[in-house]
């Protein structure tokens, strides 16, 4: 069964393709595209964020360069290619992309991790009812039981991370550490750091990251660790058919 998978930046995305595939299991085919696809390095500079307050976005190019991306100029890329992995006769659509988008155009089924992730959380974070609740309704019992930290690839999203989360009523912490850059003691580090920050939940917000990653923060934090590129592996089973 075909499935296709849309990245902010070039593809085939190497990186993941085999992790994503390893959770989606037997008999789907991955045909992936790519919002950069076939640009310079040049002709991507026009995407870099430029606007104080806007959202940005981290991903990879085919060379394994790191770029960051204003999500607004990009939003008509990806529309493109949707209609790219349609024609070519997919019959479901992952995002790899754990960013918030407005409504991408899609006619077949489109699975967005940044909803995925949410509705996850919410099912094992916190007691029924919570998750209605606005920030400053959390109570200090609330925002311990639900204490989450959300590591993402630049410290340029820190504050976006949170507010991310916070419309989906959830408490949560955020931590930096690229997924394409970072070195084996850059992680190390973070982990360390990360544990210092007494979590009961940690998700790596970005479809970058890596199982060898999400086991260095298993083993320097002792509690679950959620791995964005295997759960929408399972989930996009789910829809193949």
């Amino acid at each position: 069964m075909k499935i296709g998978g849309l990245t902010i930046g070039q593809a085939p995305r190497v990186d993941l393709a085999r992790e994503f595939q390893e959770a989606a299991g037997e008999g789907v085919e991955l045909i992936q595209a790519g919002a950069l696809d076939g640009l310079s390095k040049e002709a991507i500079a026009a995407y870099a964020p430029a606007r104080p307050g806007g959202v940005v976005l981290v991903t990879r190019l085919l060379d394994g360069t790191e770029v960051a991306l204003d999500e607004s100029l990009i939003l008509p890329l990806l529309r493109a290619g949707i209609r790219r992995l349609e024609e070519a006769g997919v019959s479901s659509i992952v995002l790899f992309c754990t960013g918030e988008f407005p409504p991408l155009e899609n006619s077949v089924p489109l699975l967005r991790p940044d909803r995925l992730l949410a509705h996850f959380l919410k099912s094992v974070a916190g007691e029924e009812g919570e998750s209605d609740k606005a920030d400053d309704q959390l109570d200090d019992v609330g925002a311990d039981r639900r204490r989450i930290v959300a590591v993402v690839p630049s410290a340029l999203q820190i504050d976006e991370i949170k507010r991310k989360w916070a419309r989906w009523g959830m408490v949560v912490e955020a931590f930096a550490l690229s997924p394409y850059t970072s070195s084996p003691a850059q992680l190390e580090s973070a982990a360390r750091a990360v544990a210092l920050m007494e979590p009961k939940l940690i998700v790596l917000d970005c479809i970058g990251y890596t199982r060898f990653m999400k086991r260095a923060f298993i083993d320097a934090c002792h509690v679950p660790v959620v791995l964005p590129r295997t759960l929408l592996g399972r989930a996009a089973a789910e829809l193949a058919h």
